[in-house]
């Protein structure tokens, strides 16, 4: 019963829903991260969990450094694969998009929506 929880360093932790009973789950969720100061020198980390009873497992995490963002105000989709945790070949797929003038916005803060999209290689979460 995954779902993803991702940290930005100075925002609030932001979760998507869980998907129940899949292996290869689609969340189709946008997160948003609003008034991320100098977003550019920032690392995102990005963990898949399993819902349990009590204690979530973690299934694995990636980090994304936001410096290699291309400063466009279109979407841009990732892969990444998702280890350091149960699974060594999942892969997540999301895609970010910015308000065009990522790296130096407007008085130094910016606005990051992620689009977490899916999930594959999840064979027994």
């Amino acid at each position: 019963d995954p779902y993803v929880y991702i940290t930005l360093d100075g925002s609030d932790s932001q979760r998507t829903a869980t998907v129940t009973g899949s292996s290869n789950p689609e969340w189709n969720e946008t997160l948003t991260f609003e008034g991320v100061e100098s977003p550019a020198s920032k690392v995102m980390s990005i963990r898949i969990y399993d819902d349990d009873w009590g204690r979530d497992d973690k299934i694995g995490e990636c980090t994304f450094d936001l410096g290699k963002l291309v400063a466009t105000g279109e979407p841009q989709e990732f892969e990444r694969i998702v280890d350091d945790g149960v699974f060594t070949d999942a892969t997540l797929k999301f895609v970010v998009q910015t308000d065009g003038s990522w790296g130096n916005p407007e008085g130094g803060v910016g606005t990051l929506n992620v689009f977490v999209k899916q999930c594959t290689g999840l064979d027994d979460a």
